[in-house]
Parts: C-alpha cells; structure tokens; sequence
C-alpha cells in the first residue's frame, strides 16, 4: 500500500514534495518492518538528499529524515555511521535550537541509545543522567520524556550488570508510569517487562513470571495475541519458565511464538530468526544437541541471505556454531565457519581499526559537549583516543588530540585535578619524540631549560607551563640576523618605527616573550631581574610560555639563525625561583 502511496505521488506532485517525501519515509519504514533493512536504508538516504537539497539541513523534516536513516544504520549493525550521522544531528539542534530544547534532548538521548548497542553502556548511562536533569528542569519531574530517561538509566544500569541499582530505579519508573500515563499504557507494559527481566538476573524467577503474565494478559486483550509484543512478552514467558525448571511449556510456549512469527513476519524476518536462535540455545543447554545444531545452521543460512555476511548477528551465528562444532570434536565442520568469520574480520581489519578510530574520535566530542572540557570522563576518552592514533602513528592527529582535549592539563595545579587526571598528565610528560613539544611541562624550584630561539618563528614554544604567582630568571647567549643586523639578545634601533613592533616601543630583535600566543600578554625580557607570572592570565586557558623575536608582525621571513662560526645561534636559559 505505502509503495502505491508512493509512486501515486510521484506522479501528482513530484519527487520533491512534503508529501512524496512523507511517503517516501513511511514505504522506508514498512519495509524495515518486514526486515529488508538494505532496501530501507536506501530508501531514507534517497528521503535525506531530497530534503537537504529542498530544504537545507536544518529543516525539522531533514533532522527528522536524518534520524531515520540513524535507525536504518542501525537496523544494519552500522554503529560507526549511525553514531557519526547521530552527532551531527545533535550538533544542529544544539546550533538551532539550543541545549536545553526538547528536540536537542532527544537527540542526545538518541545518541546514548547508540552508544549502548556498541557496547559503551557507562557512557550512555552518563548522557541519559545529563538528558533526564535536563528534562527535570524543562518539562518537569513527571513528563513522558523524564520518565523515559529513567528508564534509559535504568537499563544502561542493567546493562552494566547494575541489577540492584536497575531494580530500585526500574520500580520508581514502574510507580511513575502507572500513575501519570495509567496501568496499561503501552511505556507502563514496558517498563514492568524491563523490571521482570532484572527480576530473573537476580533469581526472582517466581516474580519475573507473575509480571510477565500480567502484561501477557493486558496485551493480549489490547493488542491481540500475535501483535510482535505480545509475542516478545511470551517468548519472555517461556524463558522464565524454563527458568523454573518446566522446560515442556517453555519449549511449547517458545516454537508456538516461532510459528506464529513465522507466519506473520516471514521465514528469515529478523525477530523470527532471534528466536529460532534463543530457542536453539536453550535446546542445547538441555541437551538436544542434534536439534540445537540443526536449528543454528537454519539460523545462519537465513541470516546470511537477509542480513548478509558481515552483519553482526550473521557473524555471532558463525562463531556460536563453530564453538558448538569444537565442543563436539568436530574440528573438521568448525573450521570452515571459524575461517569464513576471522578471513572477513582480518580482510577488514585496516577499515575497522580506522572505524575504531573515527567512533572513538566522535565519542570524544560527544563527551565534551556533553560533560564540558575538563571533566574526568573526557580526560579519559581523550587518552584513549590519543593511544589508539599513536598506534597507527597518526602523529598529525595526535597532536590535534592534545591541543583540543588535553593541553588544558598542564595549566591546573596537579591538586586541582581526579586521580585520573593526574595518571594521564603524568604520562603526557613523556609522549614520543615527534610529541614532545605538544604538551607543556611544570619546571621545579631551581631547575633551568635551555632553548635555542628562531628568529625566523613568530611564536617559540618552551614547552613550560606557567602558574600564577611563580618566579623566573633568564639568561641569553649568542647572536642572531634580522637581514642585514646582527645583534645579541638586547636587539637594535630605536625611534618612531619600534611603533610597529609587537612590542611597541621596544628595539628589533629585543628578546621577548608572551604567555599563550596572545601579543596582548608579550613582554621584553629582562635579563637582570626575575620576572614573576602575573595575576591574569588569557582566557583561553593557554599558559605556556613562548619566545620571539620582536619584530614587525610581517617582516619574520627576512630573520636569520646564525651558525656557531657567525656567533649563533641565540640560545635562553630559563630558571624557576620560586
């Protein structure tokens, strides 16, 4: 109906009408029902050139085609894009609607969903406690949306194997949702069945069943009995009983579902084959091998043809089977599965570790935005981030890292900072050699750095990081050419053209300094007195100390080092006081 839908207004109105791209949506979402995810993903990449095109990209009906095709890649097992596509939908709503909008919130929580199926579920459980005090303050304590972060909280916390926590949090929601929404809201049904399932992880399998039954009971009268979560909650059923120990009903209960999928859905529709497998699983646990052995290989044909080969779920089916052919002794039938699976695995390792690499890279920035700059989470991901690039040895990239997320270190007082924090300062002091000048350092009460200054660099860095109130000497030697003058440390010329000079006043090539790279903060140095770091320091939290020679802001191209025969080069010995 919905391909009629569509094509019938491609006819009327054009491809690039709301209403076609409506229909073009809603045929994308019916085929993902029926499990053809291939097909409906390209369906909502078409709906999403469209909008961008029609539109532009902050259109609400582009950020909601983009959210779509969010889901189709997830549909996919395609975690890397859905997170990426995801960031950007929440770095647009952040830019166009604000923080604390409902859509920006969404997007958010969205992202945390995200992260949850790649397996990062401490990290979705801190986004979902950033959405829900959001959500408290915007919509209140009791909106469907609060309460739908808590029960996001609380199944990040099951995930995490929480189950004590989840338990305590899923009752409160449970209470919520029935007084606000009522007993047989279809978030109520939910949250009850949630709590069942962390009801059977503690043991309660006599509770986890008497809750099942219940939303078994008020589905089957509001949704039918073969809506898709009536059968979710019985196949849920019979996993409880089987818990119990009545493993005829379970099996009854389970391949009744499976039939009725089967007929509903399809043979290879992706809920059918979820329970085929946990049905097999649970054979070969009572001892049915032969069944067990024969259902997974139906599994994994299925899988292959609707999902393809590299699909996560195609892949678990591969390596299970192969795990249950070793356990058996049958190394012969393992091998082939085994070898199909790793030759796939190591065909795409040079893509999956860049993948890696890139979710990784957009987990960091959602860190940031979410937590702030120098939150110990960030800290963390940061690292992470930066080990996996000095390990392909992307110094380019690495570098970026510690500008952008971790420089801001080696400014704090180590006191200041998590016990976290000070591990990765401490490690940053000691980077490879091509990064040694990436990340400042403290230096101690009486020790000196020597460092030879191009006249040529219009910023040298030291690599020391300055805090408030400490005390240094300088000291130069050696000699350096601003084009035709050579000069020591003091510099040359005076009268009306030192106006210019960055810092105005002062002779060319006078020694100078600065704090960051800020000509507002540049000062002569003076050889003869110490010099103690001032009060105010920038506000972008810069506060490593930097050399130049004092020159016009153009003229740095003309600037010569001198070799040791010519008196060079010039070199400056810095010395902490106090």
């Amino acid at each position: 109906w919905y391909r009629d839908e569509y094509e019938a207004m491609l006819q009327l109105v054009g491809n690039e009408h709301p209403s076609t791209l409506a229909s073009l949506h809603q045929l994308a979402v019916s085929l993902a029902a029926q499990g053809q995810f291939s097909k409906a993903r390209a369906l909502k990449e078409q709906a999403l050139t469209l909008c961008r095109r029609v539109l532009g990209d902050e259109h609400p009906d582009t950020l909601a085609a983009m959210n779509g095709l969010v889901t189709a890649m997830q549909q996919q097992g395609d975690s890397e894009g859905a997170l990426s596509l995801g960031d950007e939908v929440l770095g647009i709503c952040r830019r166009v609607f604000g923080d604390h909008h409902p859509s920006t919130l969404t997007s958010g929580s969205n992202l945390a969903s995200i992260l949850a199926e790649a397996g990062e579920h401490a990290q979705a459980e801190r986004i979902h406690r950033v959405v829900l005090e959001a959500r408290r303050q915007v919509l209140g304590a009791e909106h469907r949306s609060t309460l739908n972060s808590m029960s996001n909280i609380a199944t990040a916390l099951f995930d995490q194997g929480n189950y004590a926590q989840a338990r305590l949090l899923q009752e409160e929601v449970l209470s919520l949702y029935g007084r606000v929404l009522g007993t047989e809201h279809p978030d109520t049904l939910n949250s009850k069945c949630n709590l069942a399932a962390t009801l059977g992880c503690q043991g309660d399998f006599a509770g986890s069943k008497k809750l099942e039954e219940e939303v078994l009971a008020i589905q089957r009268r509001l949704l039918g009995h073969e809506h898709p979560d009536t059968l979710t909650t019985m196949f849920n059923l019979g996993v409880s009983l089987a818990n119990q120990g009545d493993h005829d009903e379970s099996r009854s209960i389970k391949e009744h579902v499976i039939a009725v999928r089967r007929r509903v859905l399809g043979e290879e529709h992706p809920d059918t084959l979820t329970d085929m497998f946990n049905l097999a699983s649970a054979l070969m646990s009572q001892g049915e091998k032969a069944e067990a052995i024969s259902l997974k290989e139906k599994v994994l044909g299925s899988r292959r043809r609707a999902l393809g080969n590299e699909h996560p779920d195609t892949l678990a089916s591969s390596r299970d089977l192969a795990k249950i052919m070793e356990s058996q002794g049958d190394l012969e039938a393992a091998r082939p599965l085994k070898e199909k699976s790793l030759a796939r695995e190591f065909l795409e390792l040079g893509k999956l570790f860049g993948a890696a690499t890139r979710m990784q890279c957009v987990l960091l920035k959602l860190t940031r935005s979410s937590l702030g700059l120098e939150h110990t989470d960030t800290t963390v991901k940061a690292w992470e981030q930066l080990q996996m690039l000095l390990a392909s040895n992307d110094w380019s990239a690495a570098r970026a890292v510690i500008e952008a997320y971790l420089r801001w270190l080696a400014f704090r007082d180590p006191d200041s900072l998590s016990h976290e924090q000070q591990q990765v300062r401490r490690m940053l002091c000691n980077l490879p050699d091509d990064l040694q000048d990436a990340f400042p350092f403290d230096l101690a009460r009486s020790e000196s750095i020597s460092i030879e200054v191009d006249p040529a660099c219009s910023h040298v860095p030291t690599r020391l990081a300055l805090q408030t109130g400490q005390t240094y000497t300088f000291a130069a030697t050696g000699k350096w050419k601003d084009w035709f003058v050579v000069c020591d440390h003091q510099g040359w010329g005076s009268g009306w053209l030192t106006r210019f000079n960055r810092v105005k006043g002062q002779p060319f090539f006078r020694l100078c300094a600065s704090i960051g790279q800020h000509d507002n903060t540049a000062f002569a140095i003076d050889t003869t007195q110490p010099w103690t770091v001032p009060d105010t320091l920038p506000p972008d939290g810069d506060r490593e100390l930097y050399l130049f020679a004092n020159d016009h802001r153009w003229m740095y191209w003309n600037n010569r080092i001198l070799t040791e025969e010519q008196g060079g080069p010039l070199r400056v010995s810095i010395t902490r006081v106090e």
